[in-house]
């Protein structure tokens, strides 16, 4: 016989839910389902299923309310992450003096773009989740016939990407060719 609290409710259905929900709070607090499996004990794909079968209960305005704030929230992270990825490399320094480092060859200052490459990433990881969470990244099944045209190279992408970045044409990094492994022998 299950077991019940004074109400008469039945307690293991009352705590199911309420891990749901605590489930449901991490997941919107940008938790993985890895994560929120490794705090519960249980598979990702278990995770997903309590976190769809709460997702049902919530009434649709809530819902719409909750996904209007998460969407704002979205895009300001973006736009702070944007500005980042914008914004010049920190100089690097060097000695126990802290001296600018320069480039020997062009005296232009050597700068750091890891938070530009992290900031990035991350940009990347925000626009991922508001696309599963806005549905904009379900496939769709398009029917259609027809030739491809390619336009342009990939030095011309990176280019127009360098462009919009605001990143002066020397900044650019080359990409090596693909070596085969005969090469390497």
């Amino acid at each position: 016989m299950p077991e019940k609290d004074s109400t008469g409710a039945d307690l293991k259905v009352e705590r199911l839910v309420r891990m749901r929900a605590e489930m449901y709070t991490l997941w919107c607090q940008g938790w993985t389902q890895e994560k929120i499996g490794e705090r519960y004990s249980m598979p990702r794909s278990t995770v997903a299923d309590h976190l769809r079968t709460y997702r049902k209960t919530i009434p649709p305005a809530d819902r719409e309310a909750t996904r209007q704030d998460h969407a704002r929230l979205l895009q300001v992270l973006k736009e702070s992450m944007a500005d980042l990825v914008k914004k010049d490399g920190t100089p690097v320094t060097a000695g126990k003096d802290g001296r600018v480092v320069t480039d020997p060859i062009s005296g232009a200052v050597v700068r750091d773009y890891s938070l530009r490459i992290a900031a990035g990433r991350e940009l990347r990881a925000l626009i991922e989740r508001e696309a599963k969470a806005l549905g904009t990244d379900a496939a769709a099944k398009v029917e259609h016939s027809g030739t491809i045209a390619v336009e342009g190279t990939v030095e011309a992408e990176i280019a127009r990407l360098s462009a919009e970045l605001g990143l002066a044409a020397d900044s650019q990094v080359a990409i090596p060719a693909a070596s085969s492994s005969a090469d390497s022998l």
